[in-house]
């Protein structure tokens, strides 16, 4: 659902902003932190946000958020079918 992946959007920026001024491989480790943490404490949700409807256009937008998120978070810089494979095989 939409709402879910706010939340998980929410983790993660968090941890962005926690790690903004450390070295990239801090950054990783935090990141990847952040979402093993919301995987960990909404198991059930989590479930649900990978297979999520993308018609719905609020899911679209959150789900939008939540790969800029990640492309940013993992230093990619082109969001490419090589940069939405690293992503898929973190999520």
């Amino acid at each position: 659902s939409a709402r879910a992946l706010l939340e998980l959007n929410r983790y993660l920026v968090e941890s962005q902003m926690s790690s903004q001024n450390k070295p990239s491989k801090e950054r990783f480790q935090n990141f990847c932190a952040s979402y093993r943490k919301f995987a960990a404490t909404h198991p059930k949700v989590y479930e649900t946000i990978l297979g999520s409807p993308k018609e719905n256009e609020s899911h679209k937008k959150a789900a939008e958020q939540t790969l800029r998120i990640c492309q940013d978070s993992l230093g990619l810089k082109v969001l490419d079918s090589e940069a939405v494979h690293k992503i898929r095989i973190l999520r």
